[in-house]
């Protein structure tokens, strides 16, 4: 179970980090850019504990109907 939670909790902030790369790439404008790219930092100090709870959410689901 345990390897499960960290394999996603991994895989969820994977998702996160490509999809700031994809949104800073799509920016038209260089203060944009930067904007983007100080949102999603500072989003990157939450985004470990968020994902930590998801994968941890979706662990008891598996192990409830699983």
């Amino acid at each position: 179970m345990s390897s499960f939670i960290e394999f996603t909790t991994i895989a969820l902030v994977l998702v996160y980090i490509g999809v700031a790369a994809w949104k800073i790439c799509t920016c038209r404008t260089i203060s944009g850019s930067i904007g983007v790219s100080c949102a999603f930092l500072i989003g990157g100090f939450f985004i470990l504990p968020v994902a930590y709870s998801v994968a941890t959410v979706l662990a008891l689901i598996g192990a409830f109907f699983g």
